[in-house]
Order: structure tokens, then sequence, then C-alpha cells
């Protein structure tokens, strides 16, 4: 006689409202969580597998459950549980505030006071806190026509206070100096 190991899967809990609203059995709720919240490690038909589903026909029971038009109910549910995963990990300038006080404070307490500086860097760059001043050149002077690179020789000299009036030099001064 064979013997059949036993395994027990950790079945995750439920996130959204409609899993428990909802009139699933036991086995298409424990697929709809092990297929949302394994993101991808595990195959539809290893859920089906783990949910309680024949071995021999996971692969078909899987794909039948995430056909609408046979069950409905539980794509429903693996909509549901998915937007309801997604709303809870979305990153949002509060949960990063907080994640990084996390942060600054975890190292403060171990005394890693470089990493609680970067930490609070960050958090303060994410509400802007400081200035940061970005220079973006646009092309170069051989892109510019001779009229734009003349319009820019003036700005420049209006910003800088530059006059454009030539002074004669004392050659006598120059030889003394040199």
């Amino acid at each position: 006689m064979e013997s059949k190991e036993l395994t027990t899967v950790e079945i995750p809990v439920a996130i959204s409202d409609t899993l428990y609203k909802s009139k699933l059995t036991k086995r298409q709720r424990n697929f709809v969580l092990l297929l949302v919240h394994s993101e991808g490690a595990k195959s539809a038909s290893q859920c089906a597998y783990e949910a309680g589903y024949a071995k021999n026909s996971c692969r078909i029971t899987a794909s039948e459950l995430q056909n609408p038009r046979l069950f409905p109910k539980v794509v429903e549910a693996i909509n549901a549980e998915i937007s309801a995963n997604s709303e809870r990990y979305k990153c949002t300038t509060e949960r990063s505030l907080a994640v990084l006080q996390r942060i600054r404070d975890r190292a403060i307490d171990k005394d890693l006071l470089g990493n609680a500086v970067a930490a609070e860097r960050a958090r303060g760059e994410l509400v802007n806190l400081y200035d940061k001043k970005l220079t973006v050149m646009h092309g170069s002077i051989e892109q510019m026509s001779r009229a734009e690179v003349e319009q820019k020789i003036k700005d420049m000299m209006k910003q800088y206070d530059i006059t454009d009036e030539v002074q004669e030099v004392d050659e006598n001064l120059i030889e003394h100096t040199a």
C-alpha cells in the first residue's frame, strides 16, 4: 500500500471583504488566496492542488476556476483580492514617510547615525523640504543661429553686469607688471 505524504499548506489571510461575504466553498476560497498571494511564484494548478483539488485534475480545475462564465463568483473574488492586495501595498507619501521614520529611529537606536541621517534626508526630499536646483541645457552653441548667440551673449552681459565698452590699457602698466 502506498503512503501518501501529508503536507500542510499555509493559507494566506484574506484582505478583501468579498472573500468573507461571497458564497465560495472552502477550496475555492483557498484557491483564490493562494493564487493571489503567491504573486506568480506558484502556478494556478499548483494553487488548486494546494487548495485541496485532486492532483490529476488540478490543471483543468485551475483553468475552470478562473473562467468567468463557469465560476463568476470565484473570478470576482480573485479580482477583489488583487485590488485589496494592491491597495494594501500601494506606495503613498504618508506610507513612505512612516517607513523612513521607522528606519531612522531604528538606525538611531543602533547608533548608526549615517543611516539615520540618510533616512531623514530621504524623508525631507520626499516632502520637497530641500531646494533642488536643476539646470537643463538645451542644445549647444553649434545648434544656435548667429542672432541667437548674440542675444544670449547680451543677456549674459546684462545678467553679470558686463559692459561692452572697451577701455584703453596703458602699455606702460603692462611692461612694469611683466
